[in-house]
């Protein structure tokens, strides 16, 4: 029987080497290099509009001088 944490470990190496892959998608379908933190940004502002800074760090559970 595997251990819980170690399938756990595997698991969340598994997502995050997904993630990257997403990430490298999005950059060669959008053309245009895109840091990958910057993605959730430019998905909340898709979703929110125009909105102002601390519009977008609440509704992304972020503290505003982390988006400014």
């Amino acid at each position: 029987m595997t251990d819980p944490i170690e399938e756990l470990s595997v698991q969340l190496v598994k997502l995050i080497r997904g993630l990257r892959g997403l990430h490298v998608a999005i950059v060669e379908a959008g053309g245009h290099h895109v840091e990958a933190s910057a993605v959730g940004l430019l998905a909340g502002l898709s979703t929110l509009g125009p909105a102002r800074l601390s519009t977008l760090a609440a509704t992304l559970c972020l503290d505003l001088s982390t988006v400014s």
